[in-house]
C-alpha cells in the first residue's frame, strides 16, 4: 500500500465548508491588523496585512508549504494523471470526480512506490483538486466571499482593482500577492 494510513484513519481529502464570514476591519482599522481567515479549509486562508513602508493592504494566500519530496511527488502525480485519464461523464457518474481522482493517485503512488503520510497525501490531494478541478492558484480566492471580481490579463499589463466602491489601475505583482493602497 502506498499510503500509509494513521490510527485507521480513512485516507480520503475533504475541503470543508467555511460556515461563517468575519467581519473585516475598515481599511484605516486594519492598518494596526494581521488578519487571517479561511478560503479553503484546512488548505487555503487569507491573510491580509498592512505594509506600512508602502502604505498598502497585502493581501496574501496561504496554502500548504510542500517539501521537497512532495513536490516531487505532485509532478510525478500530475504528469501521470495526464497520461493515464481519459475521461467520460459515464466514469464519474456514480463516483464524482473527486473519487476518480483519488483513485488513480491511489494507483499511480503504488505504480511509482511512493511511501506517504496521510498529512503528506492530504497536501498532494489539495494541489491535485487545485489544478485539476479548480482553476489553478486562483481557486483560493474564488472561495474568498470578499473578493467580487477576478480579471486577468498578461504580466506587465496593469488592472482594476475595485475596493470600497473605488477603483483604481494597478500592476498585479508576479507573486500571486494583492496589494491594495490604504486610503
Amino acid at each position: 500500500m502506498a499510503l500509509k494510513k494513521e490510527h485507521g484513519e480513512p485516507s480520503r481529502f475533504m475541503i470543508y465548508p467555511v460556515k461563517s464570514v468575519i467581519t473585516l476591519p475598515r481599511p484605516v482599522q486594519a492598518a494596526n491588523s494581521n488578519i487571517m481567515y479561511p478560503l479553503m479549509r484546512p488548505y487555503a486562508y487569507a491573510n491580509i496585512k498592512f505594509d506600512k513602508q508602502d502604505s498598502l493592504m497585502i493581501y496574501n494566500v496561504i496554502e500548504p508549504k510542500l517539501t521537497e519530496f512532495e513536490a516531487h511527488v505532485l509532478q510525478k502525480i500530475k504528469e501521470g494523471l495526464v497520461q493515464i485519464i481519459d475521461i467520460s461523464f459515464e466514469d464519474i457518474k456514480e463516483t464524482g470526480v473527486m473519487a476518480f481522482l483519488e483513485e488513480n493517485v491511489d494507483r499511480l503512488l503504488y505504480e511509482y512506490d511512493f511511501n506517504m503520510s496521510r498529512k503528506e497525501y492530504v497536501k498532494i490531494m489539495y494541489y491535485i483538486y487545485r489544478d485539476f478541478v479548480g482553476l489553478n492558484k486562483i481557486e483560493p480566492f474564488m472561495h474568498d466571499p470578499y473578493i467580487e471580481d477576478i480579471g486577468c490579463l498578461p504580466e506587465d499589463e496593469k488592472l482594476f482593482v475595485r475596493k470600497d466602491g473605488k477603483t483604481q489601475l494597478l500592476k498585479m505583482p508576479s507573486d500571486w500577492i494583492a496589494r491594495i493602497p490604504l486610503k
